[in-house]
């Protein structure tokens, strides 16, 4: 049994080694054989020893066989298990450096076109006001050019309101003179014709007729002239006209207190 024993304890401590260290050498074996021997008893412990270390010999040479494969073959599998998470660590880098690289280009065309439409804004928005200014600029000459056509159109008409109306005067002051010298001629002449009665009634009718044709003359001029005048000349000679004609009313009264 004490063989028995020290067998099995060599071949746990054989299995224990037999994926860290090399397998035992023959002469170590053949030792541990011949020393598992001499602890037998008599020749019953020779005899069983030696079958006992046949039959350990062809389980460990078994053993060392399956456990030659099996290191070998778990080796095998750690490596290629190794190389596929090496490869499928590298698969998945390659797709994140791609994903990486996707992600930084779409954000770079993003924000490319986020400032090219942002520049075509800004010209855009130049552009409009720059036409809004031409356009007000624009406006603001046709205004000047208007207001100095129309300030123009006023002086000129002014200055023919103004000649017309000196004309108007001085054809009123001709018809007037002549009418008077008219008269004066006439009255000389009729006075070394007629009686006093007659001269007298003469020259009231005249005098009458005079008045009748300056005061016909002097409204038709006045007709024309309010056809020619602006609203603001015509407001003008009403108030001069209302001014003289009080100073005429007072005149007039005074000569007669007088």
């Amino acid at each position: 049994m004490f063989g028995t024993y020290v067998g099995l304890e060599s071949m746990i401590r054989w299995k224990s080694s037999a994926f860290t260290s090399k397998p035992a050498a023959p002469q170590a074996r053949k030792k541990a054989a011949e020393e598992q021997r001499g602890r037998g008893t008599g020749g019953y412990g020779d005899a069983y020893g030696k079958r006992a270390e046949e039959r350990e010999s062809v389980k460990i040479e078994k053993e060392k066989r399956e456990a030659v494969e099996e290191r070998y073959g778990k080796e095998g599998e750690y490596y290629d298990a190794h190389r596929k998470r090496a490869l499928e660590n590298e698969r998945i880098r390659i797709e994140k450096e791609k994903k990486k690289a996707a992600e930084e280009e779409r954000r770079r065309v993003e924000k490319a076109k986020r400032e090219a439409a942002a520049e075509e804004d800004r010209r855009s928005i130049e552009k409009q006001k720059r036409e809004v200014a031409a356009e007000e600029e624009r406006m603001r000459i046709e205004r000047e050019k208007k207001k100095a056509i129309e300030v123009e159109r006023r002086r000129i008409e002014q200055a023919k309101g103004e000649a017309a109306a000196e004309k108007d005067r001085r054809r009123i002051e001709q018809a007037e003179r002549e009418a008077v010298a008219e008269e004066e001629r006439g009255r000389i002449e009729k006075a070394k014709r007629e009686s006093p009665q007659e001269s007298r009634r003469r020259k009231q009718l005249e005098n009458y007729e005079t008045y009748k044709k300056a005061a016909e003359e002097k409204e038709r001029i006045r007709i024309e002239r309010e056809k020619r005048e602006s609203p603001e000349e015509m407001r003008r000679r009403k108030v001069d006209e209302y001014y003289e004609a009080r100073k005429r009313t007072a005149a007039e009264k005074a000569n007669a207190k007088a």
